[in-house]
């Protein structure tokens, strides 16, 4: 986990050497610099955000998200446990902890890929079976007469073939 703490102003006074890892820099690099050196710029205005909260009103909710962004482009998920820090009494800055949960969150974005690939699965079997349920309807009826099954049958995949090509779009090639 990263362990840090910054200033009021922002500035990292402390990084561990997890967090550097984290942030794919050396302490030195970070520790005197202000937070936006490793925060992805698209997630800047909200960490700002919070870090103006924490400040603004120490008691605020100490959980937050943020990306950040190493010197090599990559993208890195972190969740932050902040609180404030005090000296005699005095507000000196935020401490916190930050857990990388890029891999969480990547194996959740495929959990949910393949729940939606297995729920379309299982539509797609609810309607096959639908269809074989039709088809024994209809064979049912028409059983004694060979040639009306056929009539039947050619019948149903002519609308499937409709319904796919409609489905596609494709509708008017059918003509």
């Amino acid at each position: 986990d990263v362990v840090y703490a910054v200033d009021v102003d922002g500035r990292f006074t402390y990084v561990n050497p997890a967090g550097a890892r984290v942030f794919g820099r050396m302490s030195d690099e970070i520790v005197g610099r202000h937070f936006s050196l490793v925060v992805e710029p698209s997630a800047l205005a909200d960490t700002a955000e919070h870090f103006r909260r924490g400040i603004e009103g120490p008691e605020t909710n100490p959980f937050f998200e943020t990306r950040i962004l190493r010197p090599n482009g990559e993208v890195r998920e972190l969740e932050i446990h902040a609180g404030s820090l005090y000296r005699d009494g005095r507000l000196v800055g935020r401490q916190g902890v930050g857990r990388d949960i890029t891999e969480l969150r990547r194996l959740q974005e495929e959990l949910e890929e393949k729940t939606s690939r297995l729920a379309l699965l299982e539509d797609q079997q609810r309607a096959a079976m639908d269809v074989y349920r039709r088809l024994n309807l209809v064979a049912g009826h028409v059983v004694s007469d060979p040639a009306r099954a056929g009539r039947a049958l050619d019948a149903v995949e002519v609308s499937l073939q409709v319904e796919t090509a409609r489905s596609l779009g494709l509708q008017d090639d059918l003509e």
